[in-house]
């Protein structure tokens, strides 16, 4: 974060799990995620775009989006996959905030 300016982003897709832990929730008090945009299924993640094969993925990713200077709560948001397979632009559903201290 400190390569960043006040007021720019730094965003992540990275497996759920990345917001688990005592270690990280220190990191998270110091740079604060302001979104996290969750499919509403599965997204294929690939090396170098091999998704020929790729079998069915058990992981579970989010974009996570980090705002320099933001203190506010986390606000969770759901992409509806199944749109964005129709070539719908997805609908972001805001569904909580997850209050920043707990």
């Amino acid at each position: 974060m400190s390569l960043i300016n006040k007021g720019n982003k730094l965003i992540l897709f990275l497996k759920i799990q990345f917001i688990e832990g005592q270690k990280r929730r220190e990191l998270f008090r110091k740079y604060n995620i302001k979104f996290i945009y969750a499919h509403s299924s599965r997204q294929q993640c690939s090396m170098n775009a091999d998704f020929k094969n790729l079998k069915a993925t058990t992981q579970f990713y989010a974009w996570y989006i980090f705002e320099k200077g933001y203190t506010g709560d986390t606000i969770l948001r759901w992409i509806d996959s199944k749109e964005m397979e129709d070539g719908i632009p997805p609908t972001i559903e805001i569904v909580g905030i997850l209050p920043n201290e707990l």
